[in-house]
């Protein structure tokens, strides 16, 4: 993998920085199955527990393809390719 080098801003820098360090959202799905299981309504069905993983790898898949498509788009501009010194 070759190294990357930033060529935007401090303020940039400071801000990709922050947005890192910031807690993680729940996805709707990340929180249904928190409602599901903060929820007193007994046992639960495991076909539910199966449904909620399915659609977790759903939307692993579905970032992974809108970050593909920001690189394909440009959006990764702010870095520049540079060669591995060693």
């Amino acid at each position: 993998m070759k190294n990357m080098e930033f060529k935007g801003t401090q303020e940039e820098w400071d801000a990709l920085i922050k947005k890192s360090k910031m807690k993680k959202k729940h996805t709707a799905v990340e929180w249904l199955m928190q409602e599901i299981d903060n929820k007193d309504m007994g046992e639960i069905p495991v076909w539910i527990y199966d449904l909620c993983d399915k659609s977790l790898e759903i939307e692993k898949e579905q970032k992974l393809e809108m970050y593909l498509k920001g690189i394909k788009k440009g959006k990764k501009s702010l870095f520049k390719k540079t060669k591995k010194t060693t």
